[in-house]
C-alpha cells in the first residue's frame, strides 16, 4: 500500500495507482501546514561534534556567540547530466543568536504531506561526527581526513532554543554533481550498467565505494516492502555500513556524472534510488531523474547525500521518512519538481504528516549550502510534524516557476516540536518576480530560529519574510529585507 498525503492522512493510493486526494485541515483549512526545521547537528558543521573522519553524522554541540560571520558569494546553479539548473545567488549571512519574537498569527496553516515509499524494519547504530572548528560566534573552517573526507563551521543545536552559529562549510563549489565532495576512501568497485549497479547495491558491505562510470542507469523496477505495503523501486539498498566504513555510492568523474534514470514520472511509478533500514551511506555526484521520488530514505541515519541533482521527478525530489535522522544533505541542485502530482512536488522534504503508517520523528537532519528552483511546483522545502531538530543553512531559492501547489506559498515551510526549534539561518529568498510566493517561510505548531538571511521580495508589500500561524512562533534577527518595507520589516 502505497500512503501519500491527504487531510487527516496521507491516504493509500488504491488499487489502479490513483490517490485519494484528501485533504488535511491545518489551523482554518488549508492542505498542508509548514514544516518543520530545527537545528540539529551532524556533517561535522557543529562546534564540539566529536571527531570522526568517516561520519559526516553525528553529535551536536551548542554553538555559542555574536555575531559570527559566514562566507558569502554567488553561486548560480548549473547544468548537470541532462538536466539543467537555475541561476541563483547563494548568500551566507553572519550568524547572531536569536532576537525578537515574532507573535503568531491566524491558525491558517497548510496541512501536511507525504509520500509513498518503501521501507523495512532495521535499526541504526548512532555514530559520531567529524570535528569542525568555530569561535564563538564567527566560524572559521577546520579540517578532518579519512574515508568522508572533512566538514567544518559552526551551526546551532537541534536541541536548544535561540541557537546561534555562523554558515557552515564542508565540500565546495556549484549545487550539483559536479560538487566537490569528500572522496570516499574505501573497496572500489566499479559498475557500468543498471544491472550491475542492482547486484552491487544488493550485495553491498561497509567500506564498499560503488563506483559509477559515466552513462545513463535505467534499472528495471523490482517491488520492495514498504511500511504499509510495497512500492517500485528501481535501485535499492539496505546494507548497514559503519562510521568508520561508510557505503559510498558515487561517480567515477563527477565532471561527467551518471545519471540514475526512474522508469517514468507517472503516478505509482516508484522511486529511483531508496535506502532503506540502513545507515552510514554516502550518495554523491550523482544525477537522479524521472520516477514518482527522486531520493528516497526509510529508516536511514548517519548518513550524507552530496553534490547530487535531482529533477523531473513526478512528485518530491529528496524525501527523508519514516524516522530517518541524523543525516546530512549538502550541496544539491533540485529543479523542474511535480511533473505528474504537482500537489506532492516538494523540493526537500522530512517527516510524515500524523495519521500515517511512518514513523514522524525524522530529527536532526541537516540541509545546507543547496540551490531549489526553477520550477518546483509546492513547497521548496517541507518539515512535517513529529520531526525536530533540523537545521537549513546557507541555502538560495529561486521562484523562478514556482507553481505554488497545495498551499505552496513560500519556500520554506516550518511544522513539529516547539521544544525542538528549526533553524533556518544564512540563506537567501529569491522571489524573482513570481506572485504565487507570498510569504518567504511560514511556520505553525513549531518554535523556528531565523536569523542571518536575505530576503529579495521584489517590493514592499506584496510578500513577507514570514508567516506564523496560530501554534507557531519565531525568534529572528539580523534579516534582511529587500526593498525594505515599513509594513514588513522582518525585525
Amino acid at each position: 500500500m502505497d500512503y501519500r498525503r491527504s487531510r487527516a492522512t496521507e491516504a493509500p493510493m488504491q488499487s489502479n495507482g490513483a490517490l485519494q486526494k484528501n485533504e488535511m485541515k491545518v489551523g482554518l483549512r488549508s492542505r498542508r501546514g509548514p514544516p518543520l526545521l530545527s537545528a540539529l547537528g551532524w556533517l561535522c558543521v557543529a562546534v564540539g561534534c566529536s571527531a570522526n573522519p568517516s561520519d559526516p553524522a553525528g553529535s551536536m554541540a551548542n554553538v555559542n556567540g555574536g555575531s559570527g560571520n559566514g562566507a558569502s558569494g554567488t553561486k548560480s546553479s548549473g547544468t548537470s547530466g541532462s538536466g539543467g539548473g537555475g541561476a541563483g545567488n547563494m548568500a551566507a549571512g553572519t550568524g547572531a543568536s536569536a532576537g525578537s519574537s515574532i507573535a503568531s498569527g491566524s491558525s491558517n496553516g497548510n496541512s501536511g504531506s507525504d509520500s509513498s515509499g518503501a521501507s523495512t524494519s532495521g535499526s541504526a547504530t548512532a555514530g559520531s561526527s567529524m570535528t569542525g572548528s568555530a569561535t564563538a560566534g564567527s566560524s572559521t573552517a577546520g579540517s578532518a581526513t579519512g574515508s568522508s573526507g572533512g566538514d567544518s563551521g559552526a551551526t546551532s543545536s537541534g536541541a536548544t532554543t535561540g541557537a546561534t552559529s555562523g554558515s557552515t562549510s564542508g565540500g565546495s563549489g556549484k549545487p550539483g554533481a559536479g560538487y566537490s565532495c569528500p572522496a570516499p576512501a574505501g573497496t572500489k568497485k566499479m559498475v557500468s550498467t543498471a544491472t550491475d549497479l542492482q547486484i552491487a547495491l544488493k550485495g553491498a558491505q561497509a567500506g564498499d565505494v560503488i563506483t559509477l562510470a559515466p552513462g545513463m542507469y535505467a534499472g528495471a523496477a523490482m517491488t520492495v516492502p514498504i511500511t504499509g505495503g510495497s512500492s517500485p523501486v528501481n535501485f535499492h539498498g539496505v546494507a548497514m555500513g559503519t562510521a568508520q566504513a561508510p557505503i559510498t555510492l558515487t561517480s567515477a568523474d563527477p565532471s561527467n556524472p551518471a545519471v540514475l534514470v526512474g522508469t517514468d514520472t507517472a503516478v505509482g511509478s516508484g522511486y529511483v534510488l531508496h535506502i532503506a533500514a540502513a545507515s552510514y551511506w554516502h550518495i554523491q555526484n550523482l544525477v537522479v531523474t524521472k520516477g514518482s521520488k527522486g531520493i528516497m530514505f526509510d529508516q536511514v541515519n548517519n548518513s550524507y547525500i552530496c553534490g547530487v541533482e535531482v529533477y523531473g521527478t513526478g512528485d518530491e525530489a529528496i524525501h527523508l521518512r519514516d524516522g530517518s535522522s541524523n543525516n546530512v544533505v549538502e550541496g544539491v541542485n533540485v529543479h523542474d519538481t511535480g511533473k505528474a502530482q504537482p500537489d506532492y512536488s516538494e523540493g526537500f522534504y522530512t517527516g510524515s504528516f500524523t495519521g500515517t503508517p511512518y514513523n514522524p520523528a525524522s530529527n536532526d537532519n541537516i540541509l545546507k549550502k543547496s540551490h531549489f528552483g526553477p520550477n518546483i511546483q509546492s513547497k521548496y522545502v517541507n518539515l512535517q510534524p513529529g520531526s525536530a531538530g533540523n537545521v537549513v543553512d546557507g541555502c538560495d531559492f529561486d521562484g523562478t516557476g514556482a507553481g505554488g501547489a497545495n498551499s505552496g506559498y513560500s519556500f520554506l515551510s516550518i511544522k513539529g516540536d516547539p521544544s525542538k526549534p528549526s533553524v533556518v539561518m544564512n540563506n537567501t529568498f529569491n522571489r524573482a518576480g513570481n506572485a504565487v510566493i507570498t510569504s518567504a517561510v511560514a511556520v505553525s505548531y513549531n518554535a523556528a530560529d531565523i536569523h542571518d538571511n536575505t530576503f529579495n521580495l521584489d517590493d514592499a508589500s506584496s510578500a513577507t519574510c514570514f508567516k506564523i500561524f496560530s501554534g507557531g512562533s519565531a525568534s529572528q534577527k539580523n534579516d534582511k529585507r529587500n526593498p525594505t518595507s515599513s509594513s514588513d520589516k522582518c525585525p
